[in-house]
């Protein structure tokens, strides 16, 4: 495989994991200024470049969210990448149980194929609309605007359960 293809490989791969380990702290219920308190969230996503998963942990504060969380994503078979990121997130107001939110996510990942393995560091803006599944459940999907520039478009689907 050629060092380029390697590196777009690697590059979708990191992508695909900045999206999906700052989903884990999808905003909920957009409309309110009380905070739901800790919560566990699980998500799954992928893209021209692969497929991921991933688990976090956070804390709803109302309007505001922040988590922590774990992802791998999978190049199809080209390239695994493992990553730990940090993300904090806004509900935009908009009164309803669906809304959209706007975050931002910090991502440390390493990255292995054939050739070998590196480290690496991605920041992403993700854009979600999310959904009020319930009182103690929220879902959303979220896209990444800079994977959409750069060609790679991916997407993800998160549940955040509160404990």
């Amino acid at each position: 495989m050629s060092k380029k293809l390697s590196s777009l490989l690697l590059a979708t791969s990191l992508t695909s994991a900045a999206l999906i380990c700052p989903s884990l702290s999808m905003p909920a219920l957009a409309d309110r200024l009380d905070a739901k308190g800790t919560y566990g969230a699980i998500g799954i996503g992928g893209g021209f470049g692969g497929t991921g998963v991933g688990v976090g942990i956070g804390n709803d504060f109302g309007a505001w969210k922040a988590g922590i969380g774990l992802s791998y994503a999978n190049s199809w078979g080209w390239a695994e990448t493992y990553g730990l990121g940090v993300n904090a997130a806004y509900d935009i107001p908009t009164g309803d149980k669906v809304y959209p939110s706007i975050g931002v996510s910090a991502l440390l990942a390493n990255s292995c194929t054939d050739w070998g393995c590196g480290a690496a560091f991605g920041v992403d803006v993700p854009v979600r609309l999310n959904w009020e599944a319930s009182e103690t459940v929220d879902i959303a999907l979220g896209i990444s605007p800079i994977a959409l520039l750069r060609g790679t478009p991916n997407a993800a689907l998160t549940a955040r359960f509160y404990f």
